[in-house]
Formats: C-alpha cells, sequence, structure tokens
C-alpha cells in the first residue's frame, strides 16, 4: 500500500509542479488518470484503506480550526469513512477544499467498495457439484434423510390430531 500512495503523491506531485520525482515517463492529466485506475484495478482494499487514511488525514488538516464538527484525527477519519460507504458527510466539510475532497471520495468511494466486495468474490470457494460429492458421504445422508421420513410417518400415526383428541382450536 505504501508504494501505491507514494506512486499516486509522486505522480500527483510531478502534475502539478511539472518537476518530475524519480524515474519515470512524462506525467499528463491522462497518464495520471490511466495510473490511478490500474492501481485501483490491481489492488482496491490498498486503494480502500488509502483513501480513508490519506483522505482523512487530508481532511483534518483542511479543515482543522475551521470545522468545530472535526475537533480530532478521529473525526476526519468517521467523516470520510462515512462518505466513502456513500451514507453522508458526517463531518460537514466547511473549506472548499475540505468540500472538494469529501466529494471526491463520495465520487469513488461506492465504486472502490464493488472493487473489493468484487476481489472477496473471486476468491470465495464454491461447493462441488452434487455428482463430485463423495458417494459414502451421499449413502449417509440418504440414510439420514430415511430415518427421518420414518420418524415423521410413525409420529403422524401414533398421535391423534388435534382436532381428534376433543382439543378446542381457538
Amino acid at each position: 500500500m505504501q508504494s501505491l500512495v507514494t506512486d499516486l503523491i509522486g505522480d500527483l506531485y510531478s502534475v502539478l509542479t511539472g518537476e518530475s520525482i524519480g524515474a519515470g515517463a512524462e506525467l499528463s492529466y491522462d497518464n495520471l488518470k490511466r495510473r490511478f485506475v490500474q492501481q485501483v484495478a490491481r489492488h482496491p482494499i490498498d486503494t480502500m484503506v488509502g483513501t480513508t487514511l490519506v483522505g482523512s488525514a487530508l481532511l483534518y488538516l483542511l479543515e482543522r480550526g475551521s470545522n468545530p464538527k472535526l475537533r480530532t484525527p478521529a473525526d476526519a477519519l468517521w467523516a470520510v469513512s462515512s462518505c466513502i460507504a456513500a451514507v453522508s458527510d458526517a463531518g460537514g466539510a466547511v473549506t472548499p477544499l475540505g468540500k472538494a475532497l469529501l466529494g471526491w471520495v463520495m465520487a469513488i468511494g461506492p465504486g472502490v467498495q464493488a472493487l473489493v466486495a468484487a476481489e472477496g468474490m473471486t476468491h470465495r470457494q464454491t461447493l462441488p457439484p452434487a455428482t463430485a460429492l463423495d458417494p459414502v458421504v451421499v449413502n449417509r445422508l440418504e440414510h439420514i434423510a430415511q430415518v427421518l421420513e420414518q420418524i415423521l410417518e410413525h409420529r403422524l400415526t401414533t398421535q391423534p390430531m388435534a382436532a381428534d383428541s376433543g382439543a378446542k382450536s381457538p
């Protein structure tokens, strides 16, 4: 994650200042955008954590002293987390840069969450089809089902129904 954040900050610095940080190709807005999209697609969980932590730190720095709702870094973390989840702007940014930051987080948050969920789904194991199950297990399950059916039939034939036993229904 550290390399993702470092690379993105370096790229952003290069675009804003025109100076290159480290060895790299010419960076334009299109190159920065392409690289960001590649990083998000390649590392969605790191992107989520990085967006939350870096966004919280930036929001705290931008809003500190101006926003009575954001008195601590934890308040900023809560605000950014709420925006990522598209719940609300819990901290309610008051500075123009703070509002822009929270707007950006709200815009990308649900998409990044979807990528994280998709990554989790690709690693999820699925059950094999029933034909691939162990025959011993299948036979045992069939036997259990037969025993349960016998118990149910026995109870139905030996116990009188509530209406037959003289009990009144409500």
